[in-house]
């Protein structure tokens, strides 16, 4: 199977609601194609609307009238033409066609051909106008911008869109516990990949390469992990401390767990807990290539099942609808706002329940990878006012600077994450 077959299933798979880099990493490809192929998934995923817009201009027909794999290879190799400079146009059109001809039929391979060898003329899709505009131009779909624009205005909600419509870097974390800042950057130089420091969070670093990060032999070996700058942020939000014992209530795939024991310089206990022992998985496995052995896994729902107490901290990264996390994942853009809207019931539910094992004096750390301000004031909120014995607690971070209580740090402010945290105490009375 070639990347663009794979690519082509791919999207047929996420129009089934499936994941497409799942759906990709189910084919088995080769390494290289296999990249590829998530390449074009991603592109077409965060560039769909405008793509759309393109082929409309040339096919002549609502698409909703097209095949559904018919318009797959239209937007693949739109996305080939525009936006990937070292594939020729004529190998992108060639291939599409190919495409159509195998898996819709000889007939629509020549409506392909024709709308393909249009768009190889263009070179760019056309510039979208009228009201919604923006919103076609960085494919956000209405709704979701509409939702931005209410609520955190206009200015911003442009700011997000474009924001969340760029290629995400890739941050390292540098693992203390076994290497340097400096060694890991001199390691990283001598397998071909590029460490730039990052401008304003100590530990984390900008990595260029070609490969794949897990290919490394300095990531096999635990030098670093892969982690968002907001993510880290949240973990320094709860100020953890060397030989504290903390609870990382919804912790797979790791990150957090990870990051709490680089600051808490390998000394305490750290409780891991997921909902099944399938999401513990990477995050044992995480901890034994990172040599952290602070860390214990259980398998527990954190909405429901029994916390345990006396924690100095609780981390509670809950499930959410991730529209923070866009640019990672762009198929989330297309999630409907209706299909997220039992969430905050359920977030809910977990700090209550979290609630009782923090000790009095402790610290309960609310964070979520999302911009829907019903997961995040609205969840704090009720949570307070339902219970009077914890309070919110300004704090201050790399970058974000003072926060009274709560931040929301926002795409195209600074380049991280879309991210929410939100830190409340326990009284002590």
């Amino acid at each position: 199977m070639t990347a663009r077959e794979a690519a082509l299933k791919a999207l047929a798979a996420f129009e089934n609601g499936q994941s497409p880099e799942a759906a990709v990493d189910g084919f088995r490809l080769e390494p290289r194609e296999a990249a590829l192929a998530r390449r074009i998934c991603a592109c077409v995923l965060t560039n769909r609307l405008l793509i759309d817009l393109w082929i409309g201009k040339h096919v002549g027909r609502p698409l909703e009238k097209l095949q559904q794999r018919l318009l797959d290879a239209l937007r693949l190799t739109a996305a080939q033409i525009a936006w990937f400079d070292r594939v020729p146009n004529s190998a992108a059109v060639n291939e599409g066609v190919k495409l159509v001809r195998t898996y819709v039929n000889s007939g629509a391979a020549k409506l392909a051909n024709a709308v393909m060898r249009r768009m190889a003329e263009d070179g760019r899709p056309p510039k979208p106008k009228g009201a919604d505009a923006a919103s076609v131009e960085f494919s956000c779909p209405v709704e979701l911008y509409q939702y931005y624009v209410n609520n955190y205005g206009a200015e911003t909600a442009l700011g997000i869109a474009k924001a969340q419509n760029e290629l995400p870097p890739v941050y390292a974390r540098v693992n203390t516990l076994k290497t340097t800042p400096e060694a890991l950057i001199e390691r990283l130089a001598g397998e071909g990949a590029q460490a730039k420091a990052h401008p304003w969070l100590p530990g984390t670093f900008e990595v260029g390469l070609s490969g794949s990060v897990e290919a490394l032999a300095a990531f096999r070996e635990g030098l670093f992990f892969v982690q968002d700058p907001a993510a880290t942020l949240a973990v320094l939000a709860a100020v953890p401390s060397p030989g504290m014992r903390l609870l990382d209530a919804c912790a797979s795939p790791g990150g957090k767990s990870f990051a709490a024991a680089l600051e808490m310089r390998g000394e305490g206990s750290i409780v891991s807990r997921d909902i099944s022992e399938k999401k513990l998985r990477p995050i044992i496995e995480g901890a034994q290539r990172l040599e952290v052995d602070i860390i214990h896994t259980e398998a527990r729902d954190a909405s429901k099942d029994a916390p345990g107490e006396g924690f100095d901290t609780v981390l509670a990264d809950v499930p959410c609808s991730g529209f923070g996390t866009v640019r990672k994942k762009p198929e989330i853009r297309y999630k409907p706002l209706a299909s997220v809207a039992a969430l905050p019931e359920k977030q809910l539910a977990i700090l209550n329940n979290l609630a009782g094992a923090v000790k009095p004096g402790g610290v309960l750390l609310y964070s979520t990878c999302t911009l829907i301000k019903e997961e995040n004031e609205g969840v704090t909120d009720a949570f307070l006012a339902g219970r009077p014995d914890f309070e919110p607690e300004a704090f201050s971070l790399p970058g974000a600077g003072r926060c009274d209580g709560r931040v929301t740090l926002l795409p195209g402010k600074l380049g991280t994450d879309g991210f929410y945290i939100c830190k409340m105490r326990r009284k002590k009375i």
